[in-house]
């Protein structure tokens, strides 16, 4: 009976760490599809670039909701964004420069 509960723990960690995964690549596909790298070339408009505007710009909030404000519309959090890149992200670490997130 124990190895059951193992295995079954297993599979949801296996299928959170697939989760994960994906959620990364889909942040570096979105960095890719927006040009987020080019924007260490332009810092100038870097804060007017990468703020959450339009659908498209759609951000999870840590307590699951997503949005498109500069706020979540359920916790008030604003979201986490790079200390060194000022873009968005809902990762620990920036894909663009590795730089810590501050919540």
């Amino acid at each position: 009976m124990p190895l059951n509960n193992l295995n079954k723990t297993l599979n949801k960690v296996n299928r959170a760490t697939q989760n994960l995964n994906q959620t990364q690549r889909n942040v570096r596909n979105i960095g890719q599809q927006t040009g987020i790298g080019q924007n260490r070339n332009n810092r100038n408009n870097r804060n007017t670039q990468n703020q959450p505007q339009a659908a498209d710009n759609i951000w999870k909030c840590s307590c699951g909701k997503a949005n498109t404000s500069k706020f979540c519309g359920d916790c008030g959090k604003a979201p986490a964004k790079c200390t060194s890149c000022d873009i968005i992200v809902e990762t620990k670490f920036c894909p663009e420069c590795g730089g810590a997130i501050e919540a």
